[in-house]
């Protein structure tokens, strides 16, 4: 859809009305407002950031009115909400206490478990490593606490389950009693594991839930940044007829349930633009009056 609308610009620009030349040049200041503008607000607000690189560029749409890109590599940090990989437990094997137990089939259980629980906390790892979330220090420790006790529940049912072995092969048959209490260890062993995974992946939940809503915010502040120099300048763009429209496309600031970063449209009419300059209603409901949609 996107690619359609990006032939329709350049169809538009060879196509051009006969004043082509004051909407190259009000596509050229305007250009210039909101490059400008981004950079005063990153400075004001962003004393450690990294230097912001934004561009601009404004292409004309014959009879529909003005196309402006903002592309941006640090207006947000480059994060990606987590897909955390689903933790594998160990399938349930109900150990005869009267034939050998295979360490070997026990080991591999407990490595099922240990491996796919370690994939999901590197995925996470990666993820959060690049947030603004984990640049705090109380979160990296919270994160390696966390990564800490799962591991360390993870050796303990293997001890458990070595030591369960070990005892079968040295003593012989067990007791009824001997049995029983045995297999309350191997169940406790298991009620361990389930914990610990639970926990994980609730812990994960909240980060995430962190994660998304420190997103939320700063994209709604940079949308009402938009909004704010449409309505200070927008209005100014004289080559562009009231009842045609500027549209704004925010290049992957929207995530979407896969972690996967798309475009946000924001469709302003020009009439609104100069009524919002006029005081007939705010900015942010010039914001509220714009077509909004992911694409």
């Amino acid at each position: 859809m996107l690619t359609l609308f990006f032939l329709t610009a350049a169809s538009a620009v060879v196509d051009s009305p006969q004043n082509m030349d004051a909407i190259k040049r009000d596509i050229a200041i305007i250009e210039r407002v909101f490059e400008t503008a981004f950079e005063v607000n990153h400075d004001r607000n962003c004393d450690e950031c990294d230097e912001l690189n934004v561009s601009v560029s404004g292409h004309y749409l014959a009879h529909q009115g003005l196309l402006l890109v903002v592309d941006q590599d640090n207006i947000f940090p480059r994060i990606r909400m987590p897909r955390i990989a689903p933790i594998r437990m160990p399938r349930n094997v109900n150990i005869n206490f009267n034939q050998d137990i295979d360490q070997d089939e026990i080991d591999e259980i407990v490595q099922e478990a240990m491996e796919s629980a370690q994939e999901s906390m590197e995925m996470a790892r990666e993820v959060f490593h690049e947030s603004f979330f984990f640049d705090n220090e109380d979160s990296r420790r919270e994160w390696q606490t966390m990564r800490n006790d799962f591991e360390k529940q993870m050796e303990q049912v293997r001890a458990k389950m070595k030591t369960l072995r070990e005892t079968r092969n040295k003593e012989g048959n067990l007791s009824e009693a001997e049995r029983k209490k045995w297999q309350e260890e191997m169940d406790q062993a298991r009620a361990q594991m389930d914990a610990a995974s639970k926990k994980y992946a609730e812990k994960m939940e909240v980060l995430k839930k962190k994660e998304s809503e420190m997103w939320n915010k700063r994209q709604s502040k940079f949308e009402t940044q938009i909004a704010d120099i449409l309505c200070d300048y927008g209005s100014s763009i004289r080559s562009i007829p009231e009842d045609q429209f500027i549209t704004v496309i925010l290049r992957e600031v929207v995530y979407d349930d896969e972690g996967d970063r798309n475009d946000k449209v924001l469709v302003f009419k020009k009439s609104d633009l100069t009524a919002c300059r006029d005081g007939k209603f705010s900015k942010n409901e010039l914001l509220q009056r714009a077509t909004q949609y992911t694409d």
